[in-house]
């Protein structure tokens, strides 16, 4: 594989990587596993989260997002097209928030997030595998996890949009909406990671469950448990990560911080 260039990323960005981890590779643009597609407004930190837990897996996925390869100055319509026509597949992270823009879209009218549905959609007739939709969850409460529930296409318009005269905004929903997707818990990514990962087929193996302290042993007992989400976090990989990094955006060049902090305690599903 060619390398183009090496970039480090910020300290802010996903705290629990190592230093080594940050010393991320540019791949070249046709090995790219994964298009990450969100809404910038409302889930650039679950997409960050996410892009970094490929990243961090082994072997190791290549992931396209935006806020890393869109380079300024350049045609960001022409960045990204070219990312998902060479991705593998398209991580559609669909939010309530990420959605609700599309439901009152008016005729003739263009929004990132749809352009770029509607170009997956299209890709469908020759390779039907091409979209993941990940179904983003949403605390209504500290300690309350609601699932994304919007799946009826009647709530979309029944008119096209500026971007796509062959297909109404509904019936993009409607396929889009067909596809069976990963649910994903913004505060614990890993269970929605192992599946991403398991598509990929490549032997990846997801984190073994720590086993539990012997309680006749009190070398054991008194050691502090630790979760197998923050055992990953602390795994060192054993060659360079790679990372092509651009996904979908809305226009927001807001720079995203966050930390991926695995959940504790118990939550109410609903």
């Amino acid at each position: 594989m060619q390398l183009r260039e090496t970039e480090s990323v910020s300290s802010t960005s996903s705290s629990w990587i190592s230093t080594e981890l940050l010393e991320l590779r540019i791949a070249d643009e046709n090995e790219i596993d994964f298009f990450i597609n969100y809404r910038v407004r409302s889930d650039k930190d679950t997409a960050e989260k996410l892009c970094y837990r490929l990243l961090a897996c082994q072997p190791p996925a290549t992931v396209f997002w935006d806020k890393k390869d869109l380079k300024p100055g350049a045609p960001w319509c022409e960045g990204f097209t070219r990312g998902l026509k060479n991705s593998t597949y398209m991580l559609a992270l669909i939010s309530r928030e990420a959605v609700s823009k599309i439901k009152s879209l008016q005729e003739g009218k263009q929004d990132n997030v749809l352009l770029e549905y509607e170009l997956a959609v299209d890709r469908l007739e020759k390779d039907p595998h091409f979209i993941l939709p990940i179904h983003v969850g949403e605390y209504t409460t500290p300690a309350t996890l609601t699932k994304f529930k919007d799946f009826n296409p009647h709530n979309y318009p029944n008119h096209k949009s500026g971007s796509c005269q062959h297909r109404t905004i509904r019936e993009t929903m409607s396929r889009l909406f067909a596809i069976q997707g990963i649910p994903l818990d913004p505060q614990d990514l890993q269970p929605c990671v192992d599946r991403i990962m398991g598509i990929l087929d490549r032997g990846y193996q997801p984190p073994a469950a720590v086993a539990p302290a012997d309680q006749d042993n009190p070398a054991t007992t008194d050691a502090p448990a630790q979760s197998p989400h923050e055992a990953v976090a602390s795994d060192k990989p054993k060659e360079p990560l790679k990372l092509v990094v651009g996904g979908s955006s809305d226009g927001d060049n807001a720079q995203a911080t966050s930390t991926d902090t695995p959940s504790s305690g118990c939550c109410t599903v609903s």
